[in-house]
């Protein structure tokens, strides 16, 4: 299971990099948000509040709500996040 596991994660690798490269050819690129300055990080802030939150439902991972189950062929984004009061760091998934 290992062996496969590794050969599958290789290949996720392989079509993300590539995936990058040709959105970057279009113009498309990612940031961790470091780079951006105030109004842009404002302006992508509201962006997520009106146009996203209302259509998405974030499912919480923690010791509290166990993985959910993730249908075959389904796509999931998963999340890395932070509290705002705390910084505290938090995980959670959002079905597409």
């Amino acid at each position: 299971v290992r062996a496969l596991a590794q050969e599958l994660m290789a290949e996720q690798d392989r079509r993300w990099h590539q995936l990058k490269q040709e959105l970057a050819q279009n113009g498309i690129a990612f940031t961790d948000g470091s780079d951006l300055l105030p109004h842009e990080k404002s302006w992508l802030d509201q962006r997520f509040l009106e146009q996203i939150l209302p259509v998405v439902t974030p499912i919480a991972i923690d010791p509290a709500h166990p993985f959910p189950f993730i249908p075959n062929r389904g796509f999931i984004i998963c999340l890395e996040l932070k509290r705002r009061k705390d910084g505290g760091q938090m995980n959670a998934l959002i079905p597409i």
